[in-house]
């Protein structure tokens, strides 16, 4: 069974592995495609929201209550920009690590229905490091560093997270 101090791991891992992998991106490839119709930002865009949901679902079968989710204030920008997702990146992550705080240590709640706690945040390390190995492998600029063909970025032989099952 897994523990609250198992998914850390493995949360840190991941985010390490994404750091790592958009680490010297410039903005033209922040807007390369890593699948067909998704871009770098995109995909790590795309992180986020599916994160806090993940969290609502667990934090909910663990008995815990509702937090609020972020409001959007100000302008409404018409354009996406690397800075916004890494911060919101670094929220939802803050938000997940709220909710392990406040669970007991040791083996993570039971399942009620279909949402299994385990399932909800391991698949958060998973979905994070996908987008890693995706992000890594966007062609860089000569002499950049991350990615596939920098220093520490993660690659599809190590990448230094182990998904538990």
């Amino acid at each position: 069974m897994t523990t609250v101090d198992d998914i850390r791991t493995l949360l840190d891992a991941s985010r390490l592995a994404l750091l790592h992998a958009i680490e010297g991106l410039t903005d033209r490839e922040f807007a390369s495609d890593v699948a067909p119709g998704l871009t770098v930002l995109g995909a790590l865009a795309g992180l986020a929201p599916v994160e806090r949901e993940a969290v609502e679902r667990a934090r909910a079968t663990a008995g815990l209550a509702a937090r609020p989710r972020p409001a959007a204030a100000g302008p409404v920008l018409t354009r996406t920009v690397p800075p916004q997702v890494i911060h919101d990146l670094a929220g939802a992550r803050h938000e997940t690590l709220t909710f392990l705080d406040q669970l007991p240590v040791g083996p993570l709640p039971a399942a009620i229905g279909d949402d299994a706690p385990e399932a909800l945040l391991l698949a958060i390390a998973q979905r994070e490091h996908a987008v890693a190995l995706q992000v890594a492998a966007v062609p860089r600029a000569a002499g950049a560093s991350g990615g596939s063909g920098g220093s520490g970025g993660p690659s599809n032989g190590d990448s230094g997270l182990t998904i538990l099952t």
